[in-house]
């Protein structure tokens, strides 16, 4: 068979869209999603008792943490025991058309949430809820 030289003009143009580095690029975003994605729904460190009825509900809040050292957290601006009144007088305007989520340690005495409730009761606050992880059949209340 003879070899029959082809010219320029005559050669294959190749089309196609090369997607392999579409896909890695996918990709490596995925894995940084995943890896970040826990780190920026972080929120102030406490251990909440387990309850059967907890559920999941996503709706303008505001998130009140007590921890175990006996600090308040709104959101995650910190306020001391001694400046609570004060700070919830300030801020009640603004969060009554909100919900208030409690996040208290297993371990903080019962009495400081209920000074916390009844500190935004007295303000007009009382959309007001306990949060509380989901109870497991493993899992000591």
């Amino acid at each position: 068979m003879p070899h029959v030289q082809r010219s320029r003009d005559e050669d294959d143009v190749l089309a196609d869209i090369n997607v392999i580095p579409l896909v890695d690029i996918v990709l490596v975003l995925l894995i940084i999603f995943m890896l970040t994605a826990p780190l920026l729904q972080r929120t102030i460190d406490v251990q909440l008792p387990r309850a059967r009825s907890a559920s999941l509900t996503q709706e303008e809040r505001l998130v009140v943490s007590i921890t175990r050292e006996g600090l308040y957290y709104f959101d995650r601006f910190p306020v001391a025991a001694e400046q609570l009144e004060d700070f919830i007088r300030q801020g009640a305007p603004a969060w009554k058309d909100r919900s208030v989520y409690v996040r208290a340690d297993a371990a903080v005495p019962y009495e400081r949430v209920i000074q916390l409730l009844d500190a935004l009761r007295r303000y007009g606050i009382t959309r007001v809820g306990l949060l509380t992880r989901p109870w497991t059949p493993e899992s000591r209340p």
